[in-house]
């Protein structure tokens, strides 16, 4: 059988799908209305995730993120903390008051972090606002260098697999000839 044509078509289906990685982030500047998809809607993923972060994550207050059980126990070691420092920085002992102090300061905090963050218009708009200038602010580069570590494996993978696609288009195209 002729290696040469599937081993040219798992080449080329290399090189095509390592182009079409390097073009979510290159070219950085636009050339003919060519630009790398994440650097031209990097303002369009801030607002995204700004979106996201506001409205679904911070809008919702920290039960969202945490179980009840991990809020009580991030509570009451808070509150026994206070309590300790409390103690030794004052020389006082609480005795049995303790228990009690505890848990009001317990109800305390578990009440500040089930709270949702304020839902006023200006407030929820500032905070979008500040999180899309900060993303904006990363640098192209910063954020291609993010990206690429995370997704390191998955990259080569895609890479692989235009290989392997490359290949038997190629073998199917040998045996059709």
């Amino acid at each position: 059988m002729n290696l040469i044509t599937p081993i040219t078509s798992a080449f080329i289906g290399y090189l095509t799908n390592k182009m079409a990685i390097m073009m979510l982030f290159h070219p950085k500047k636009n050339y003919f209305g060519i630009q790398g998809l994440l650097i031209k809607r990097k303002a369009e993923i801030a607002k995204s995730l700004s979106h996201v972060i506001v409205d679904r994550l911070l809008s919702h207050g920290a039960s969202g993120l945490m179980s009840d059980k991990e809020v009580k126990k991030l509570c009451d070691s808070v509150a026994s903390e206070i309590i300790s420092d409390l103690e030794a920085s004052h020389g006082y002992e609480f005795g049995a008051a303790k228990s009690m102090l505890i848990g009001f300061i317990n109800d305390y905090l578990s009440n500040i972090i089930k709270t949702p963050v304020p839902q006023t218009s200006d407030a929820l708009s500032d905070m979008k606002g500040t999180i899309v200038a900060n993303i904006i602010a990363i640098s192209d580069t910063e954020i291609e260098t993010i990206i690429t570590e995370i997704s390191k494996k998955e990259f080569r993978a895609i890479e692989i697999t235009g290989a392997i696609v490359g290949f038997l288009i190629g073998v199917l195209n040998v045996w059709l000839a």
